[in-house]
């Protein structure tokens, strides 16, 4: 059963790379030539299985890291009692005050269904407020308040110490950051 799921992702997936022209299968690449993986199902350790095994899936890496990444900032964003992605809207609008909620949308990367009660909670701690644009009533503004403000202080700090517990050179991080940001534009652009 697991082997026929696997085989019908593969297919779809397959056929949607083909049909879009981002893959380009050789001859010897198809879906019966992989048929002979059913047998054998306990045996990982056979090359044909080395793309499944989970150290070297890169979105388990990206994944781990990420929530390893969030978890060293919870104790300092408690301290400004913010979570993650609470701090995440802070940060952009303290780079872009006085922005819809589709611009914010933008530059957070936040779907509207996570983004909407995040900005509730926020202006419910007196972080943000909600106001309507004066040339578009439809159009909610966001701004940040004075506690908003005074909290960019308190906050200005965090960056550097998740950094310092990471331990790894300013050069390395940022080569992570270019990597990850590389893979999520491409990703975005083929979906």
């Amino acid at each position: 059963m697991e082997f026929l799921l696997a085989r019908n992702i593969f297919a779809h997936n397959y056929s949607r790379l083909v049909f879009h022209g981002q893959y380009k299968p050789r001859k010897s690449c198809t879906i019966s030539s992989v048929d002979h993986l059913s047998r054998g199902r306990n045996n990982l350790s056979t090359p044909d299985y080395e793309p499944i095994k989970l150290s070297n899936q890169l979105c388990f890496s990206l994944y781990s890291a990420n929530n390893a990444v969030i978890r060293a900032y919870r104790p300092f964003l408690d301290k400004v009692d913010l979570t993650y992605s609470q701090f995440i809207v802070m940060m952009a609008l303290w780079e872009s005050n006085n922005i819809s909620l589709k611009k914010l949308g933008q530059l957070t990367r936040l779907d509207s269904g996570t983004l909407t009660p995040v900005v509730k909670r926020l202006e419910k701690k007196d972080f943000l407020i909600r106001t309507r644009n004066k040339e578009d009533e439809r159009l909610r503004v966001l701004s940040l308040t004075e506690k908003g403000w005074v909290t960019r202080d308190e906050a200005a700090k965090i960056p550097t110490l998740v950094k310092c517990q990471i331990g790894l050179a300013k050069s390395t991080l940022q080569e992570t950051l270019e990597n990850c940001e590389a893979i999520t534009v491409q990703l975005l652009e083929n979906s």
